[in-house]
């Protein structure tokens, strides 16, 4: 089975942000676990946070150096595009190591959540793919994935 990292941005003041957040990265993750073996940060990193001296917690690098081993091990990144992705340093990162190893980008796409659809000339100019995400039925979720470009 294929292992994919699932990038997301978490850090924010708001504790509602952060658990809104978490709250989709665990469902996305869910819906990936259908078909892949999944990493996601922000569904492995609050449950060790609470555990943590704040310095360490609220360090960018710590998570970073927990983060980037999973990414390397993975054949795909995905990016959640929740409000946040553009100007979150982790996903910003995470997303040019994908790129300097030659990793596909998937960024995730779906009508039924709060997330940013991406303009399909950007996609088409950074090289990145999408993958669409229907409403969950009783017989399950559908992915489509296609290559754009």
């Amino acid at each position: 089975m294929n292992v994919v990292y699932l990038a997301c941005p978490y850090t924010h003041p708001s504790v509602q942000t952060r658990q809104s957040r978490k709250m989709l990265a665990d469902m996305f993750a869910a819906r990936l676990t259908r078909s892949y073996a999944v990493f996601s940060p922000i569904t492995h990193g609050p449950s060790l946070e609470q555990h943590l001296r704040p310095s360490i917690a609220q360090s960018h690098k710590f998570w970073m150096d927990q983060c980037i081993p999973f990414l390397r091990m993975a054949s795909a990144c995905y990016v959640l595009p929740i409000a946040g992705w553009r100007e979150s340093k982790g996903v910003t990162e995470e997303i040019a190591l994908a790129i300097q190893m030659r990793m596909p980008v998937i960024i995730i796409q779906a009508h039924d959540l709060c997330i940013e659809l991406i303009d399909p000339e950007e996609i088409r100019a950074t090289g990145w793919r999408t993958e669409w995400f229907e409403a969950d039925t009783p017989r399950g979720t559908r992915a489509h994935q296609r290559k754009v470009g």
